[in-house]
């Protein structure tokens, strides 16, 4: 039984520190991609993250290669009160692991939010927030280039 005034808390899906559902990484079923559809290249057998109760989701991946490339960008589609947002970061620093099996990626800017949030600049924090929050709940799986290592995600922004 739950007091009065508590957060309930879900057997099955942990919760973020504000009480808020935490993303959960998965690839969607069919009926949540047809609940939550259209969902602009979101191949069939592809991760998402996805937060549920804020009905909040978040797909994509980089293109570059940091063996090979001065600039990482993060190509991400992002589904969020209803709306869909276009993502574009940009990476200068990548550091790869060293002893420790440690990938270090710093998405230092935002090149692109569209559309920007038509809102006051308040709406379009909240959008970020919760973008980084995916992101990084996405983690490695769309960003290690199949790669095993650990991954520390961070932004300057």
């Amino acid at each position: 039984m739950v007091e009065p005034g508590a957060v309930a808390q879900s057997p099955y899906r942990p919760r973020s520190r504000s009480g808020a559902m935490a993303f959960v990484k998965e690839i969607p079923s069919q009926e949540a991609r047809e609940r939550y559809g259209p969902l602009p290249n979101l191949y069939e057998g592809r991760l998402w993250v996805a937060d549920y109760e804020r009905e909040i989701f978040l797909w994509g991946g980089e293109a570059g290669n940091p063996y090979f490339d001065d600039l990482i960008e993060g190509l991400f589609r992002m589904r969020y009160g209803g709306q869909i947002f276009e993502i574009c970061l940009l990476c200068r620093e990548w550091r790869l692991p060293q002893e420790e099996g440690v990938h270090v990626l710093n998405w230092d800017t935002l090149a692109m939010l569209h559309p920007i949030p038509a809102m006051v600049e308040m709406h379009r924090d909240r959008v970020v927030n919760a973008m980084k929050e995916a992101i990084t709940a996405l983690g490695s799986d769309a960003l290690t280039f199949g790669f095993s290592e650990k991954m520390i995600i961070r932004f300057g922004f």
